[in-house]
């Protein structure tokens, strides 16, 4: 993808691209799902797109799978996993999920963090259930 950006050009600048490579990613999961099995053999799917706040894109995927009794919650959680990278082994990484994609703690326990104005989380959090 990046070999058709002028240049100085990044993601950023491409937009019409990054959504046509995530589409193209996102087409590749479902294919890989339906032919492989991953879970088992896929009878119905459905999926929808929603953007962020910032026009990020992201996708949530509901399958139906045959043989259900097969499937185990360990094949689950090999496939799928969300982890924030490891501190020593990829410091940057780490400090890029921690600071762009998880929110708080903030008010009283953290009024350093950027959410903060005149001491109140700008973001309304913590939010009461």
């Amino acid at each position: 993808m990046t070999s058709e950006f002028f240049k100085g050009q990044i993601a950023a600048d491409r937009l019409d691209l990054a959504a046509h490579y995530w589409e193209l990613v996102v087409k590749d999961l479902i294919d890989q799902l339906n032919n492989f099995g991953v879970f088992g053999r896929v009878t119905a799917y459905t999926a929808v797109v929603e953007y962020q706040k910032r026009g990020l894109p992201h996708v949530h995927l509901l399958l139906w799978v045959q043989d259900k009794d097969n499937l185990r919650l360990e094949t689950i959680d090999d496939t799928i996993s969300a982890e924030i990278p490891d501190k020593n082994k990829d410091p940057k990484l780490h400090d890029l999920v921690m600071s762009k994609m998880i929110h708080g703690p903030c008010s009283a326990l953290n009024p350093s963090r950027p959410c903060m104005k005149n001491g109140r989380c700008n973001k309304s959090y913590p939010n009461s259930f």
